[in-house]
C-alpha cells in the first residue's frame, strides 16, 4: 500500500498539472514542482504565501480562514494564476476537500488556449473586415458599371424611336439587348454578394402573378421569334391570380432558365409550364418548369450547373457567354423561398429545369381555391415526359425539314463568312445527326472542321456533300 502510496505521490509531485495543498486556515501545506516551476516561488516559503496573493480571483485575505469570492468552487472554473514577480497567466481550475478541512487545487495552464481564442477572434474580425470592404467595393463597382450602361440604353430607346433606317435600327436593337444583358450580370453579381454576407432579404408584397407572368413572356417573345423557335405556355386553372411574394426575384428565377433556354436552343421550342402543387391555408407552392429543346446537358456536366462561376464547358462560355453565376443565385433564392430546383438532361436532346417556391395567397384566393384542387410534383413530371414522348413521336417527320433549315441557314452564314454563327449552327445538326448514318456523321464532322477553319472553300463543299445526303435520306424515307 505504501509502495502505490508513494508512486502515486511521484506522479503528481512530477506531473504537468499544477497542484497544491491548503488547509481551512488559507494555509499551503504542500505543492508540486510544477507549481514551483510556473509561479517562481520556493517551495519552502510558500507556506507563508497568501492564497489571496497567488488566485486573488478565488480567495479573499483573510488571516484565520478560507473566505471564497466565488461559490461553485467544486466546479471547473477559470481564473488568472499570479506568479512572484506579480505577473500571471490563465489557469483552468478545479477544487476538492480532501478530508476534513484539507483542500487540494488542481489548475492547468491554458495561456496557449487563450491565445488561440484571441488569435480566432483577430482571424473572425479580419474575416468581417475584409466581407465588408468586398461587399461595398461590389457595391461600387456595380454602380459604376450600372451608371454608363443606365446611360446607353436610355440613348439607344430614345434613338429608337426616331426614324431611322432598317440596319441602324437592328444595331441599336443589338445593343438594347447587350445593355440589358449587362444589368443582369450586374443583378447577379449584387445578388451573390449579398447572398454570401448573409445580407440577402426577400421583400413579398401582393401582386397579380397572371399579369406577372404575362410580362415576362412579352419580355422574351420577341428573342424567340427572331430565332425562328416556337414558345408554348401552359399555366393550370388552379394556380391562384393574386399571390404575396417577392415579385422581383420570383422573375430572375423564370427570366434566367428562359433566357438560358433560348441561348442555348437553335432550333424547336421553348416550353414555361406552372402549376400549384400544394395548399395548406393561406401557404402555397408553385412549381414551374421550362423545357427547351436545346444542346442539352450530360450527366457529369449536371454537378457544375449550380456552382458560382462554373459552367459545364469553357467552350460554352466562348460560344454562348455568360458568367456562370446565374444559376447559382437562383438556386439559393429558390431555397430561401422554401423550395428546391433540379433539371434533367441528355446531352443533344435538351433540358427540364424544374423548380418549386412557397408562396403566400390573400384570402379571397384561400376561397377561390384548394388543396383538393392541387397536383403533386411526380404526377406533373411524369405527364410532362408522357407529353414529350408523343410529341417527339408526332414530330419526327417534321425533323428532315427542321434539319435542312438548319443547313440553309448554315450555308447563308458561310457564304456571309460570319463564322460564329456557322460554328453554332454546325454543332446543332452534329447533335441532330448524332444517331444517325454514319455517312451523315461523317459530312458533319468535315462541315465543322471546315468552319472551325474559316475555310470557306471547303464549308461550302461540305454543306453541298451533306445536303445530298439529307436529299437522298428523305428520298428513301418517302418510299
Amino acid at each position: 500500500m505504501n509502495k502505490i502510496y508513494d508512486v502515486l505521490s511521484d506522479v503528481v509531485d512530477n506531473g504537468l498539472d499544477i497542484v497544491f495543498v491548503y488547509d481551512k486556515f488559507g494555509k499551503i501545506l504542500w505543492a508540486n514542482k510544477m507549481m514551483e516551476h510556473v509561479t517562481g516561488y520556493q517551495r519552502e516559503t510558500l507556506g507563508e504565501v497568501s492564497l489571496s496573493d497567488i488566485m486573488p480571483g478565488v480567495f479573499c485575505a483573510s488571516e484565520d480562514s478560507v473566505v471564497y469570492k466565488i461559490e461553485a468552487i467544486h466546479e471547473e472554473f477559470q481564473t488568472a494564476l499570479y506568479r512572484e514577480n506579480h505577473t500571471c497567466f490563465p489557469v483552468k481550475v478545479i477544487i476538492k476537500e480532501y478530508e476534513d478541512g484539507i483542500y487540494y487545487c488542481s489548475a492547468i495552464d491554458i495561456s496557449d488556449e487563450d491565445e488561440y481564442r484571441k488569435k480566432l477572434g483577430w482571424v473572425k474580425q479580419d474575416a468581417e473586415n475584409a466581407m465588408k470592404e468586398r461587399n461595398e467595393f461590389v457595391a461600387n463597382i456595380t454602380h459604376e458599371l450600372r451608371t454608363p450602361v443606365s446611360g446607353i440604353l436610355g440613348h439607344t430607346r430614345n434613338a429608337l424611336e426616331e426614324e431611322i433606317p432598317a440596319g441602324v435600327r437592328n444595331t441599336l436593337k443589338i445593343i438594347e439587348r447587350c445593355c440589358g444583358d449587362m444589368n443582369k450580370i450586374i443583378d447577379n453579381i449584387l445578388d451573390f454578394s449579398k447572398l454570401e454576407a448573409g445580407k440577402f432579404v426577400l421583400e413579398e408584397r401582393e401582386f397579380n402573378f397572371k399579369e406577372f407572368i404575362d410580362h415576362i413572356i412579352e419580355t422574351h417573345i420577341a428573342r424567340i421569334n427572331e430565332k425562328g423557335l416556337k414558345f408554348v405556355f401552359t399555366m393550370d386553372d388552379n394556380v391562384p391570380e393574386v399571390i404575396i411574394g417577392d415579385s422581383y426575384h420570383i422573375s430572375q428565377i423564370i427570366n434566367n432558365l428562359i433566357s438560358n433556354s433560348i441561348k442555348f436552343t437553335s432550333m424547336g421550342k421553348i416550353t414555361l409550364q406552372i402549376v400549384k402543387t400544394k395548399q395548406e391555408g393561406d401557404n402555397v407552392e408553385l412549381f414551374f418548369v421550362v423545357m427547351d429543346t436545346g444542346i442539352g446537358i450530360s450527366d457529369e456536366e449536371k454537378d457544375k450547373l449550380f456552382r458560382s462561376f462554373s459552367q459545364v464547358d469553357a467552350s460554352i462560355s466562348r460560344k454562348y457567354g455568360g458568367t456562370g453565376l446565374g444559376l447559382a443565385v437562383c438556386k439559393q433564392i429558390v431555397e430561401l423561398m422554401h423550395g428546391s430546383i433540379n433539371v434533367e438532361s441528355d446531352k443533344g436532346h435538351g433540358s427540364m429545369f424544374s423548380f418549386s417556391i412557397r408562396v403566400k395567397v390573400p384570402e379571397s384566393e384561400m376561397v377561390a381555391t384548394s388543396d383538393s384542387e392541387a397536383v403533386s410534383i411526380a404526377d406533373f413530371k411524369n405527364t410532362i415526359r408522357q407529353k414529350e414522348r408523343v410529341n417527339e413521336e408526332s414530330d419526327s417527320s417534321h425533323n428532315l425539314d427542321m434539319i435542312k433549315g438548319i443547313l440553309e441557314k448554315l450555308m447563308l452564314c458561310v457564304d456571309m463568312e460570319s463564322w460564329e454563327k456557322a460554328e453554332l449552327f454546325a454543332d446543332n445538326l452534329k447533335q441532330l445527326l448524332a444517331e444517325g448514318e454514319p455517312e451523315s456523321r461523317r459530312a458533319i464532322l468535315k462541315l465543322e472542321m471546315a468552319v472551325r477553319k474559316e475555310n470557306q472553300e471547303k464549308a461550302i463543299t461540305a454543306c453541298d456533300n451533306l445536303l445530298d445526303i439529307i436529299e437522298n435520306w428523305g428520298g428513301s424515307n418517302g418510299e
